[in-house]
């Protein structure tokens, strides 16, 4: 290691030498070219590891924007008491979001007197990199697992605690979006 540092010392003191003494030898040596190479390559690793980093933060950060936006969507119309055309003649239950699987979820509506009907207004389908989770356990919406019920003119939701929906890109990094019983989105 030292005799590096001495051989990086000779070659950077060369260098200035020979610009204060201004010959005209022109051009550079190979080892000199070298050396300026290795320098550009090392930066230019350290700032593609950063913006590969900074890219999977930025595509984590617009899925949670997507899922917030899509509950925000389905609870607006729970408290407006907006029905779909496939209800205008029945009662108006809740509207839903569900969990199909770890990369996969629905918004949908259910409405019916007796009968309830329940239709799927949406589903996202995330990539396989990504995966949610219900945190602490999932939630349970009129009997149905991993489904939360936005409930009509501002009833709330279906959910006794706080819940938090996580989602990991990638193994790696994570984003969690909470929801209160009161209908909270953050």
């Amino acid at each position: 290691m030292r005799c590096q540092k001495i051989f990086f010392a000779k070659i950077i003191t060369n260098l200035v030498e020979k610009i204060k003494k201004g010959t005209s030898q022109k051009g550079f040596t190979l080892i000199e070219l070298l050396f300026g190479i290795s320098i550009l390559a090392i930066l230019f690793s350290v700032g593609y590891a950063n913006y590969r980093d900074f890219q999977k933060r930025q595509t984590l950060e617009a899925v949670a924007r997507t899922l917030i936006s899509d509950l925000r969507s389905i609870q607006e119309s729970a408290l407006a008491g907006k029905k779909p055309q496939n209800c205008a003649d029945e009662t108006l239950n809740y509207y839903y979001f569900g969990m199909v699987n770890f990369s996969r979820y629905s918004l949908g509506v259910s409405c019916g007197n007796s009968n309830f009907k329940n239709i799927q207004l949406k589903v996202n389908d995330l990539s396989n990199d990504f995966r949610l989770e219900f945190v602490p356990s999932s939630p349970n919406c009129n009997g149905i697992q991993d489904r939360i019920c936005f409930y009509p003119l501002g009833k709330g939701t279906s959910l006794v605690n706080n819940l938090q929906i996580t989602i990991t890109f990638m193994n790696s990094i994570t984003k969690t979006v909470t929801i209160t019983p009161a209908g909270s989105i953050f």
